[in-house]
């Protein structure tokens, strides 16, 4: 196994390492580590970012945005699509859905780790979902 770490966050205190993304409520007001906010490994989102990628000024795990609605929809989609097929033992499907190029290591990891990748997607999907029904924007931050 590589060793990522596909828990979502929900708390600073469980964080190990340094690179986080921290996805917040409403739109980024020069505030980090805020309550509320949920956090990912930044190698770990890096994996699960083609939703974003070309999209509202992303460029990667260290861009700082907004994201709309719209946007945020799409990502849902996405995100929830791979965490099907990845249940469903597709990986490769899922890994063409999230925008991965085909690395037979990381093909194994998914596959290995399914369930807690099929959490994190899920998990990120339902926060994403959530915040956006009750707002305009959310904020990624690559911290």
């Amino acid at each position: 196994m590589i060793g990522y770490d596909f828990r979502l966050h929900t708390e600073r205190a469980t964080l190990e390492g340094c690179e986080y993304v921290e996805i917040q409520r409403g739109p980024f007001a020069e505030d980090y580590w805020r309550p509320g906010s949920v956090y990912v490994r930044a190698d770990v989102f890096a994996l699960f970012d083609g939703p974003l990628r070309g999209r509202c000024g992303y460029e990667d795990i260290h861009s700082t945005i907004d994201l709309d609605r719209d946007q945020g929809a799409e990502c849902v989609a996405v995100w929830r699509g791979a965490a099907r097929e990845l249940k469903a033992g597709h990986t490769m499907t899922a890994v063409r859905m999230l925008g991965l190029g085909h690395v037979p290591l990381l093909d194994g990891e998914l596959r290995l780790q399914a369930a807690a990748v099929v959490a994190l997607l899920r998990g990120l999907a339902d926060f994403v979902e959530l915040q956006l029904s009750a707002r305009e924007h959310i904020a990624i931050i690559g911290l």
